[in-house]
């Protein structure tokens, strides 16, 4: 990659090969709902396997096979009552990366242009209007919750059956 005009970094693709490899696996739209139960629950979450893809909606299969996964890597620890996490934050680190990859873009309806560039404050004279149909997040939900952030986009969650009416109240 290039980092600055007139610097090359060239990096051996077969080490970064053998990196990834060894959490690929891992980073899957079932692992998100999964690690996302897991650290909404913990970090000692009780429950069988059959419960525990009840809650996160994904199968049997892939609840034994991500918690085998897991405890390979010594992130999860099995109890006779249901899991300990052994590391949170590097499952937290998990979750981030097979959310963003795999499962977010699974719910994407589209890329629009807001015509008041980065001014997102006007989002929230339209809250009454949205009925509960939105969910803000993305640079602009963090701004809000930290005042901190200088956003550049936004990510609206809708329902889709209200997407052309949102549309519309947003002149999108």
């Amino acid at each position: 990659y290039i980092d600055v005009p007139g610097k090359i970094f060239i990096f051996d693709a077969a080490y970064r090969r053998k990196a990834v490899e060894k959490i690929v696996s891992l980073v899957s739209s079932t692992n998100a709902k999964i690690f996302f139960f897991l650290l909404s629950n913990g970090p000692k979450v009780k429950g069988t396997y059959r419960q525990m893809a009840a809650m996160a909606g994904v199968s049997l299969g892939k609840i034994s096979q991500s918690i085998s996964d897991l405890k390979k890597r010594e992130l999860i620890h099995v109890q006779k009552s249901g899991f300990f996490l052994r590391n949170p934050v590097k499952l937290l680190e998990l979750w981030v990366q097979a959310y963003l990859e795999k499962l977010k873009p699974q719910f994407h309806l589209g890329t629009y242009t807001w015509p008041y560039e980065n001014d997102f404050s006007r989002l929230e004279k339209n809250d009454s209007r949205f009925d509960g149909a939105v969910g803000i997040g993305g640079e602009y939900g963090g701004q809000r919750l930290t005042g901190y952030l200088k956003p550049a986009s936004v990510d609206l969650w809708v329902k889709k059956e209200a997407l052309p009416e949102i549309r519309k109240i947003l002149s999108l």
